[in-house]
């Protein structure tokens, strides 16, 4: 109720061309709606909101050279609604311009590798450029040493699965492997379905690299923790039986099982955005079968 009141009375406002006269007041006007419509679902609406505070701070110049740390955070904010638009467009030019600006101290340093590695890590990743994802690696590794606790538990848990998942899609199952288990070690709980998409690219990669004998001990425990943890349920648990099924299944039923994965993965994507990993498994599974009869 209260999110309602308050949204429908901000999208008055809107239409009503609000003639605020102070620049917080304004800032406070776009940041507030980006919130609002993207909770609400609207992601295009709340791209519009963000770019119009983005626009207003860079048409107030005191603003800039006062307040340079909150300029920062609105173009980093502005390149993650740009994300949910799948507009891809400004990241080249506002990545340049974040490492551009100034820093007052080793947390703002901090603050802004965090945030500009993350987006240029999600930018390759989405378009395809995994030359460039690749080579942004040992960048991320010397960020990660050089600013320490700096770099908050939660991002750092991301950027480390992200390599895992990048190295999975370039084939590297070794290094695929080594980089799953830096993410399943993590003490923090914030992204335990991180660990739990980067156990079953491990169990992938040992079955892509012959090491059969330990795969149905680390499926076993895989199903263990899941279980014990309690999300052996929709997504994780299908994604398991499906991976299982192909691996102890004789060679002339491969192709099925893989033909059955592919369904099961490009099904579920279409009804919910919570699939890990599902788009590269896919890709995987393809290059297996290609040329096999169905």
């Amino acid at each position: 109720m209260p999110l309602n009141f308050l949204s429908g009375f901000l999208l008055q406002v809107h239409f009503s061309t609000p003639s605020f006269d102070s620049f917080s007041t304004w800032n406070m006007y776009y940041g507030t709606m980006t919130i609002i419509t993207r909770i609400q679902g609207d992601t295009v609406a709340s791209y519009q909101f963000r770019s119009e505070q983005k626009r207003l701070w860079e048409t107030t110049p005191v603003m800039l050279a006062f307040r340079p740390t909150e300029y920062k955070l609105v173009l980093s904010n502005y390149l993650v609604n740009a994300f949910l638009t799948k507009n891809f467009l400004p990241f080249k030019e506002i990545i340049k311009k974040l490492r551009s600006l100034p820093v007052t101290s080793l947390n703002d340093e901090g603050e802004v590798f965090q945030n500009t590695i993350y987006l240029e890590q999600l930018w390759y990743m989405n378009e395809g450029l995994a030359d460039q994802a690749i080579d942004l690696i040992p960048k991320i590794e010397l960020g990660l040493k050089k600013y320490g606790d700096k770099v908050n538990d939660a991002r750092r848990q991301v950027l480390v699965s992200n390599i895992a998942i990048i190295q999975f899609d370039c084939m590297r199952f070794e290094e695929c492997i080594d980089w799953s288990e830096r993410v399943i070690c993590f003490k923090t709980a914030h992204r335990e379905d991180l660990k739990y998409a980067c156990s079953i690219l491990q169990l992938i990669c040992h079955f892509q690299l012959g090491s059969l004998e330990i795969l149905e001990g680390l499926s076993r425990s895989l199903r263990r923790k899941l279980d014990r943890h309690g999300r052996l349920y929709n997504y994780d648990k299908k994604l398991l039986y499906y991976v299982q099924k192909l691996f102890f299944c004789p060679d002339d039923l491969k192709p099925t099982r893989f033909y059955e994965l592919i369904e099961y993965l490009e099904g579920i994507s279409k009804l919910t955005s919570q699939t890990l990993c599902a788009e590269e498994i896919i890709r995987w599974a393809k290059r297996n079968i290609k040329g096999n009869p169905q």
